[in-house]
């Protein structure tokens, strides 16, 4: 497993998977973009539904710049 991600105590915990065991990261490797905090407070809201009203416009905005990215360098690359 590349990377795993553990919930203690209210919080996550990353590690990646090196040349000597698993080393603890900051940020996701696998999912670079996914911001910690805000899923950290989204799973410990009382309400799925406040949950994934506040989780879903910071990742659907992210996921349309990167979507738009993505586009520009395939239009790029067939020039």
């Amino acid at each position: 497993m590349q990377e795993v991600w553990f919930w203690e105590d209210g919080l996550f915990t990353l590690y990646n998977l090196g040349a000597e065991g698993y080393d603890r990261i900051n940020r996701s490797e696998l999912v670079p973009e996914l911001d910690f905090e805000l899923l950290t407070r989204c799973v410990l809201m009382n309400s799925i539904g406040d949950a994934a009203l506040e989780f879903d416009p910071a990742t659907s905005a992210s996921l349309t710049r990167d979507r738009a990215k993505l586009k520009l360098r395939g239009d790029s690359q067939r020039e």
